[in-house]
């Protein structure tokens, strides 16, 4: 039976990510919107959102609906054993570039590495038993993660499982939100009365003011005009 953090280990990611994500949620922008600095980086996170779903649904094409009747060995997968994860991972890096935040950028890579090395050779295990020795030489010729173009295999056709698109169309309408949320989320931090830290350094100025000792009268005579109170 597996372990009680590879059972949840999803559950344990929410809540690495989550407060971090809170924390980004309401802190003001690092650029302001409309400026080149903000436009070059929201520029990168579409590109970076598209090539992810892209990348998701080419994957499917080739695993969808057989994943475990057939060992999926071309397309994304001569260049990736996981390229569906690949994918999914570009996706989530776009919201760091659409939110302006390094900090949820490395927050995720760490919760990714987490999920992933626990998720990925649970996985290998289990095709390991399905596809023997085939699977074997599969993962001496494809790297596990990161993908090497140079191997880039296709067949002269190709089998396409609806099952399998049908999944992902259903998945792909969860992710498809993220840009317009993460863009929504940076108009309103744009506003001083969203950002969480404004208003703690309005606070604290209000708090300050009042607790300004006021000049009595019995003060006011040691005074005289043009003196400067230091």
């Amino acid at each position: 039976s597996r372990s009680w953090i590879s059972r949840s280990r999803g559950w344990l990611s929410i809540g690495l990510l989550a407060p971090v994500g809170v924390y980004v949620v309401f802190s003001p922008l690092y650029w302001e919107l409309d400026t080149w600095p903000e436009l070059i980086a929201d520029g990168l996170g579409w590109l970076l959102f598209m090539l992810g779903g892209a990348w998701r649904w080419w994957a499917t094409l080739y695993i969808g609906g057989h994943k475990d009747s057939k060992l999926a060995q071309y397309g994304p997968y001569s260049m990736s054993r996981n390229p569906l994860y690949f994918g999914t991972l570009l996706m989530a890096l776009s919201a760091s570039l659409f939110l302006q935040s390094i900090l949820f950028a490395s927050v995720l890579i760490i919760v990714s590495v987490f999920y992933l090395g626990i998720t990925v050779p649970n996985e290998e295990a289990r095709l390991r038993i399905v596809f023997g020795e085939t699977y074997d030489d599969y993962c001496k010729r494809v790297p596990r993660f990161f993908p090497k173009l140079r191997l880039l295999q296709s067949p002269e056709t190709l089998q396409v499982e609806a099952t399998g698109l049908r999944s992902e169309f259903f998945r792909a309408l969860r992710w498809v939100w993220l840009p317009f949320i993460s863009h929504t989320l940076s108009h309103l931090r744009s506003h001083d009365w969203w950002c969480f830290q404004e208003l703690c350094r309005q606070l604290q100025r209000k708090l300050a003011r009042l607790n300004k000792p006021a000049l009595g009268v019995n003060d006011q005579k040691f005074f005289q005009p043009g003196m400067q109170i230091t």
